[in-house]
């Protein structure tokens, strides 16, 4: 009910009807404009990243771990992103304080800023685990982050097409993430990932206890996520995009030439 977002909306379709062809990173965002008004227009094209970037390296891994401070039987579990309220962080704090009592090396490190960071950190005082979780702040580096994670975990509410599971897919990191339509677009529960309701911690707690305990599932996940990611590289994205742009284009050349035939049709009839 905020009234820029309204203002925002009617931005939106002004530009939206005026549109050849709107692309929609997911089909959660094509469900949305869908219910809000009967588009004919639209077609979904994921967001894409270059998968290359996120390929792991053992020398880089072992580095980064060094950085965080992290011993070599720790179990570090990561996210990446913003730290607003539709993130849902404070379940995973949560969860994370009742995974820790069951496994003793769990570390967690948050990646990012925003209007949350002072109530987690008050919330991981309350719960005696500042000492398991680091906040690390906004951060250019992720890929190298990435790096040091043992399990990836993305709890958030909603989510249109997230680039940071798709970079901790490409790291091939086991994931934990919250089982709405935006994510299982991405990865499939049971398969290349444990997904959770959000609204749960001790649903999370479990998944991360369940993949914290147990090294070659979290092996496993990884792998499949790694292949899983493939079709979301920008060299399988971006051609898709180009040839939609050369369908808009040849039906524009198209229909201005009906319009000539047309004209000149007219002209010598008078």
């Amino acid at each position: 009910h905020r009234p820029e977002l309204a203002w925002e909306w009617w931005i939106d379709n002004i530009v939206l009807r005026s549109a050849d062809e709107i692309i929609c990173v997911s089909s959660f965002v094509k469900s949305f404009f869908s219910r809000v008004r009967h588009w004919d227009k639209l077609t979904v094209i994921p967001a894409a990243i270059r998968v290359s970037d996120y390929y792991q390296n053992e020398a880089v891994r072992k580095q980064a771990r060094r950085s965080l401070l992290l011993e070599a039987g720790d179990i570090a579990i990561g996210y990446v992103g913003r730290l607003s309220p539709e993130k849902n962080l404070v379940t995973l704090v949560e969860a994370f304080s009742i995974a820790s009592q069951q496994i003793e090396h769990l570390h967690l490190v948050i990646v990012g800023t925003g209007p949350l960071m002072s109530t987690l950190q008050r919330i991981c005082f309350d719960r005696k685990i500042s000492n398991k979780v680091t906040f690390l702040g906004p951060r250019h580096d992720v890929p190298i982050l990435l790096s040091a994670f043992d399990i990836f975990v993305l709890p958030s509410f909603t989510e249109g097409s997230p680039l940071a599971l798709l970079e901790a897919m490409a790291a091939g990191k086991a994931i934990i993430a919250s089982d709405i339509q935006s994510i299982r677009d991405l990865v499939s529960d049971g398969n290349s990932a444990i997904l959770v309701n959000p609204t749960k911690p001790d649903e999370l707690a479990q998944a991360i206890v369940s993949l914290g305990s147990d090294s070659s599932i979290r092996t496993r996940y990884g792998n499949e996520a790694a292949q899983r990611v493939m079709s979301y590289d920008e060299l399988e994205v971006y051609p898709r995009i180009l040839s939609l742009y050369d369908g808009i284009l040849a039906s524009h050349v198209s229909r201005h030439s009906d319009i000539a035939r047309s004209e000149e049709h007219t002209s010598e009839l008078q």
